[in-house]
């Protein structure tokens, strides 16, 4: 070959080699480039150890933006949170190690944007004169904190004012001593809007107080009860609230109440304005304590089933029947109600007491419930209201009086044999009467009952009371105590015992 064939070709192949080379570096330099940007475009960590600094971090928060509070202890702290996040890049504002940023004097959040997580903080005894959580975004969550012993103007302690979608969960709450409630979730009368979901949460001691006002949790107002709230309460424990006998107060509509446990409080879950709650699986042990109580029923369309009543001073379930003509702040007429599958035993009381307002109800169906050792299986119920507004049917009540003449299909007195397991639930023995023993008439309602107080499946041939015997698939409710603070309820970092103040963050 030709010595300038030769040359041509190494200079080409060296053109070649330099062009290679320019690609990947340019390749190279474009990468570096994009790597740089990253930070800009997603995840950015903020470390927080004053308030100027955490004021200006929530000025200028980022969708998926994640501010630290460094471990310490903190006053007067104010989280004004007006910064949105988005579903798949909320802002986090969380303590460096969770339980041991503890705020003090008059700290407070504020949630206003869209997309909020806040974690792990401790609010502990400090001073407030509006609420100490308050949310009026959507889509936000305060988990895994606590909120303990504040001292209070007469003022609620957490408030979710409209927005929707937000959440609850994994909290520790006690101490409250002043009137106002707990929490406050007002309800608005958009059925886009509201849709919250109030979970895994330990409801400590409550001062008892005098008159309205000192509820645990209060769903809405009066004048919103026809709104259609659809909030969801559940795997929460309420122990020692003893703040008013309406430890709940539902006063809105179209909500779920389920899989909660109410230990030692003298009180009860009241629906006490609204429509078409469910209040299902609960479990109620009022250990002889003056006060306690179950469930009480005012208003329409209502679905109590489920639900395990045990050693009340006061009726398991209690019925008023209302005022055609109420006000809006008086009782609403109770009509179209199932109370199914209910399992209440050793109430010094009567298992259901209806309270007669001189109307008539309509379609109040009491089927399939059980009454173990109550001072009555029912009453407060005359024959007229029996006959022409309540319906039973395969009820089993042993150890009870009924002092009201009922069909025989109303009652059975028959030995449940019940015993007692781990958890301390009196449930039927194999060969007890009640299995199987169930009627289909309360089908009639509209609405089936397919799972027991487990949330296990229950087949076509249904027991009588809260437990299905032979049910299938997996347990998701049982009752809590104390003892599941920092495992399934309360937060992570807290350790068991029966006091705030005894709580101290893991090691």
């Amino acid at each position: 070959m030709p010595i300038c064939q030769v040359n041509a070709l190494k200079s080409k192949s060296s053109i070649h080699a330099l062009a290679r080379t320019s690609y990947r570096r340019i390749l190279r330099l474009a990468a570096i480039a994009l790597i740089l940007a990253i930070p800009a475009l997603g995840f950015t960590q903020i470390i927080v150890s004053n308030p100027d600094e955490l004021t200006s971090s929530l000025g200028k928060a980022q969708p998926d933006d994640e501010i630290v509070v460094r471990n310490g202890s903190y006053n007067d702290w104010i989280f004004d949170i007006s910064r949105s996040g988005t579903s798949s890049a909320p802002i986090l504002i969380r303590a460096e190690v969770p339980g041991k940023v503890i705020l003090s004097g008059k700290s407070r959040i504020e949630i206003k944007g869209d997309h909020v997580t806040i974690r792990g903080f401790w609010f502990k005894n400090g001073e407030a004169d509006d609420a100490i959580w308050y949310m009026s975004g959507s889509h936000s969550r305060i988990t895994d904190c606590a909120l303990t012993d504040y001292k209070d103007d007469r003022c609620k302690w957490i408030r979710l004012k409209y927005g929707k979608n937000n959440r609850l969960d994994h909290n520790y709450i006690s101490g409250k001593t002043k009137r106002d409630v707990t929490l406050q979730i007002d309800v608005s009368n958009s059925e886009k809007l509201n849709h919250h979901r109030i979970d895994h949460n330990y409801f400590g001691p409550r001062a008892k107080g005098w008159g309205n006002g000192w509820e645990t949790i209060r769903n809405g107002y009066s004048h919103q009860q026809n709104y259609p709230a659809y909030n969801l309460f559940e795997h929460n424990l309420f122990h020692q609230c003893d703040g008013e006998i309406e430890i709940i107060s539902s006063k809105s509509s179209h909500n779920t109440y389920r899989y909660n446990t109410f230990r030692d409080c003298a009180g009860e879950l009241t629906l006490r304005h609204g429509k078409y709650n469910l209040v299902d699986g609960n479990f109620f042990f009022g250990q002889g304590k003056k006060g306690s109580a179950g469930i009480r029923i005012i208003g329409e369309g209502h679905r109590v089933v489920n639900n395990y009543i045990d050693k009340t001073s006061l009726a398991g379930i209690h019925i008023y029947e209302g005022d055609d003509d109420a006000q809006p702040t008086g009782y609403q007429p109770t009509n179209d109600v199932l109370i199914a599958f209910n399992t209440i035993v050793n109430s010094k009381s009567s298992g259901i007491q209806v309270r007669e307002y001189g109307r008539i109800p309509r379609n109040i169906i009491i089927a399939n419930n059980l009454f173990v050792g109550n001072a009555s299986a029912v009453a407060g119920l005359s024959a007229s209201q029996l006959s022409k507004g309540y319906s039973f049917h395969g009820n089993i009540a042993y150890s009870n009086e009924v002092p009201v003449a009922t069909p025989q299909s109303a009652f059975k007195s028959l030995d449940p044999k019940l015993v007692r397991d781990s958890h301390g639930v009196l449930r039927p023995a194999e060969g007890s009467p009640v299995i199987g023993a169930a009627t289909s008439d309360y089908e009639n309602f509209g609405f089936q009952v397919k799972a027991d107080l487990d949330g296990q499946r229950r087949p076509e041939s249904k027991d009588v009371g809260a437990d299905q015997v032979n049910a299938t698939g997996e347990i998701i409710n049982r009752p809590l105590d104390t003892s599941d603070i920092g495992k399934s309820i309360g937060p992570s970092w807290m350790k068991k015992g029966m006091a705030a103040t005894d709580y101290l963050p893991h090691e």
